[in-house]
């Protein structure tokens, strides 16, 4: 909500783990209904206020959250996965 209120054209958002666990859990649903309304289509458009590109750091999503928020609001080519061993390459 914090950056969309800054009205970009672009987020990049990097997550291990988008969901969170125990008392920092976010249902993937909601999370998702909560983006469609902050950030809907374009009216008289085919796309989003604001395009969201996603990498997924250091252990796969199960939900496949991050992918989801990246296919709606980023379009094709807006999610990239990095394992440990990818990012350890890049150093």
């Amino acid at each position: 909500q914090e950056a969309m209120s800054l009205n970009p054209d672009v987020i990049f958002l990097l997550s291990d783990n988008i969901t969170g666990e125990s008392n920092y859990e976010v249902d993937p649903e909601l999370l998702l209904s909560m983006l469609e309304d902050i950030n809907p289509v374009r009216s008289g458009a085919d796309e989003r206020l604001t395009k969201i590109m996603c990498i997924q750091f250091l252990h796969p999503d199960p939900l496949n959250t991050l992918k989801r928020i990246a296919d709606i609001h980023g379009g094709k080519e807006s999610y990239k996965f990095l394992d440990a061993a990818e990012l350890e390459g890049q150093q």
